[in-house]
């Protein structure tokens, strides 16, 4: 996936020990669960500069990357996608978007072409097989 961000454009690809290592399945399964409409928004606001900043990290990782295990390296890093994200989401950014339909756009990439698309298209065919109860 291509994003232009502050007038750069990167290719946000999620790599395997980014994602295992910044614990972003159960983020990304949390996000779904959530009810309260507000308490869902703002919980989007703290995760998708994570979301971002680890999909960076396989192309990307001269500018932002950090050692996963260094939560000070991290913040830094998150800092710059605060700033890039603000600037993407500004409402007079013709290229920029709302915050859901980049999370979409975030969240379609890792499941249809990262490391764990095979596994997810497999699950989706076994659920296919299945029938549905009546």
């Amino acid at each position: 996936m291509k994003i232009k961000l502050s007038g750069k454009e990167y290719t946000v690809k999620f790599g395997y020990a980014p994602v295992y290592q910044n614990r972003i399945i159960p983020r990304v399964v949390g996000m779904g669960q959530q009810g309260d409409e507000l308490e869902a928004i703002d919980n989007m606001l703290g995760f998708l500069p994570e979301f971002l900043l680890v999909g960076l990290q396989k192309f990307h990782a001269d500018e932002f990357g950090f050692d996963f295990d260094d939560k000070e390296a991290k913040e830094k890093q998150l800092v710059k996608m605060y700033d890039l994200l603000d600037d993407y989401l500004d409402p007079e950014n013709e290229e920029g978007k709302d915050i859901m339909s980049l999370y979409d756009d975030l969240t379609a990439e890792l499941e249809k072409n990262s490391f764990l698309s095979k596994l997810l298209a497999k699950e989706e065919q076994t659920a296919k097989k299945k029938p549905t109860k009546k």
